[in-house]
């Protein structure tokens, strides 16, 4: 099990992410839309891991804050977003995601990322 921050910008995905991820058996420890809420809920909560979309309509960029979050707290993304061409690609690589997942997202290829990060480090 793992404890997920989802930020997204579409309440409607973001809400339909939550209830994919509980009925997994993952714990949701926060939903933000913004960047700052995004901030201060991966401060607050230390989640496992951050589900991103790369656009953010208030704040504009999921890149930026995935990489703050992953700086101040140590905690990987995984983005999810419609816009995977090339360049956005190479510019979130930055943030050193743990994969892409391409909007709207296949529930087998989020639940396989999913179980990868769940899985032991050794």
């Amino acid at each position: 099990m793992l404890r997920v921050l989802v930020v997204e910008d579409e309440i409607l995905v973001q809400m339909g992410l939550i209830c994919f991820l509980e009925a997994l058996g993952h714990q949701v420890c926060g939903g933000a839309a913004n960047a700052a809420d995004a901030v201060a809920l991966a401060e607050e909560q230390r989640p496992d891991l951050v589900l991103m979309d790369i656009r953010l309509a208030a704040d504009g960029d999921g890149v930026t804050v995935a990489q703050e979050i992953r700086d101040r707290c140590d905690i990987p993304s995984v983005f999810i977003s419609a816009n995977l061409d090339n360049a956005t690609v190479a510019r979130a690589r930055r943030a050193r995601p743990l994969a892409f997942i391409h909007k709207p997202f296949d529930p087998g290829d989020l639940q396989r990322v999913l179980e990868g990060a769940d899985a032991p480090r050794s």
